[in-house]
């Protein structure tokens, strides 16, 4: 039997082909996202992470991350609202480096995985179409830091563990130090991680180890001559390369780009025009006689509720001079596409307006009409159902919440906690829900958040009291 050649079976030409029942077929890969403030929640519970101190401010805490000149351009809108979201005016946009100072850890956290993400994400899509706080699950987060020499960095792997083979197996977060820093005077940092929240985590966990020492020198100034003579070095090495030169031709390049500019042009001056119209079409006062019926009409109105508006802006964007566009209660004329009697299209409003120049009067209007609301929804419901309303209340009087949260919480029995920032998030489908006639928004950082829960009639007692609480200062 071992001397004869072993005969090919005869089924071996044949194909089998599957039916629909045993064809598969692989699914679509979409791309899942991660809310970056859905994830928070989840790595602070962490056992690990709960025992750290994440709140607290760490000591002379300085981190930079290195930008181009062109990401700079795309990032101040961005940073604006991370520090609106993380309520840290420490995040400061230089020439060549976004800077992170005087930060807690969880502030680091979110601040760092939110900045690598967005520089990560306008490589690939439109400044427009990115949403700053979602993070794609597929995605390997990774980047690299600035720290000055003279910080203590505990790495989670080193370059010789590497090449020697010392890690026993793959870790899900790295904390590695370059071991070739291209800015002098300073240390280079790589971190990555499999996911949004093992990136989150190993930053807090890695750099709750750091060790960050006072530099008596402007570490801003030091970090911006390097970088700048880095990008000159760089500069001059690459206008030596003769092949630039012979890459693409100068005619060609130069004919296509003024067809593009004049279109660009023509596109500004036409929006400028039309800008420039609807600027034309506001009625014009003069300050002083402005003033002057303020005047007037402050003394002789004070019983009425409806008062003229002040003038905020002494001069206007095109009206130079002492000019400015001014509406008054009683102007029949147009402004914009509504007149008196008709709520203004909140679309129309100007952000700034809406957000940045709201007054303390109008803020708690605001949150008293919030707190009225959430009592009439409440109060909608069985006075026996267990329910969880929320409220927004003024930070400059949330004190006056602490003061009296005994005395509330012991006649209604309600649950009562002022929100912080990992938990905000579960107010937003209560907040979604509440009818409301005001037009503000005003940022996170102007108010607090209150959780109230319990039986629905206590719960009611226990809203009436923070109203009282708000519109008289006491109960």
């Amino acid at each position: 039997m071992y001397g004869r050649k072993r005969q090919r079976p005869a089924s071996a030409d044949f194909h089998h082909v599957a039916n629909k029942k045993q064809s598969y077929s692989l699914p679509h890969n979409a791309s899942k996202l991660d809310n970056l403030w859905n994830v928070l929640p989840k790595v602070t519970q962490d056992n690990k992470i709960s025992q750290l101190p994440i709140e607290r401010i760490i000591k002379h805490s300085q981190i930079l991350i290195r930008i181009t000149e062109e990401q700079r351009l795309k990032l101040p809108i961005f940073l604006a609202d991370l520090r609106r979201a993380l309520e840290l005016e420490t995040i400061t946009l230089h020439e060549s480096f976004v800077e992170l100072k005087a930060f807690t850890l969880l502030q680091a956290s979110v601040a760092i995985t939110a900045i690598l993400n967005y520089l990560y994400r306008l490589s690939l899509r439109p400044e427009k179409d990115i949403k700053y706080w979602d993070v794609e699950s597929a995605c390997l987060l990774r980047g690299s830091l600035l720290v000055h020499k003279s910080v203590k960095i505990q790495q989670t792997e080193t370059t010789s563990d590497i090449l020697f083979k010392r890690v026993p197996k793959r870790k899900s977060f790295k904390c590695q130090l370059s071991a070739i820093t291209a800015v002098p005077q300073f240390k280079e940092v790589y971190l990555e991680g499999e996911s949004v929240k093992e990136f989150m985590a190993g930053i807090i966990t890695s750099m709750n180890n750091w060790r960050f020492r006072p530099v008596h020198a402007s570490v801003n100034d030091l970090a911006s001559q390097n970088i700048a003579l880095l990008r000159q070095r760089i500069t001059a090495s690459t206008n030596e390369l003769p092949i630039l030169t012979k890459l693409f031709d100068p005619e060609i390049l130069r004919s296509k780009n003024k067809q593009l500019i004049n279109n660009d042009q023509s596109v500004l001056e036409s929006y400028m025009k039309e800008l420039i119209e609807y600027n034309d079409k506001l009625p014009v006062i003069n300050v002083s006689d402005s003033k002057s019926k303020q005047k007037t009409a402050n003394g002789t109105a004070k019983a009425k509720s409806h008062t003229p508006s002040k003038v905020n802006n002494p001069t206007s964007r095109y009206k130079g001079g002492s000019n400015i566009p001014a509406v008054t209660p009683t102007s029949s004329s147009r402004v914009g596409n509504h007149t008196k009697g008709q709520s203004p299209n909140p679309s129309l409003i100007p952000r700034a307006t809406l957000n940045s120049a709201i007054s303390s009067q109008d803020l708690q209007a605001y949150c008293i009409e919030t707190i009225k609301s959430s009592i009439s929804k409440v109060s909608a419901g069985s006075s026996f159902q267990i329910i969880k309303s929320y409220v927004k209340y003024p930070k400059s009087h949330i004190d006056l919440i602490y003061d009296n949260l005994n005395q509330i919480k012991s006649t209604t029995n309600c649950n009562i906690v002022v929100l912080n920032l990992q938990t905000i998030h579960e107010s937003n489908a209560w907040f979604q829900q509440l009818e409301l006639d005001s037009n503000l928004n005003p940022p996170t950082n102007l108010t607090r958040v209150i959780s109230v829960g319990g039986v629905g009639g206590k719960c009611k007692t226990a809203l009436e009291m923070i109203l009282t609480l708000l519109q008289t200062g006491s109960l």
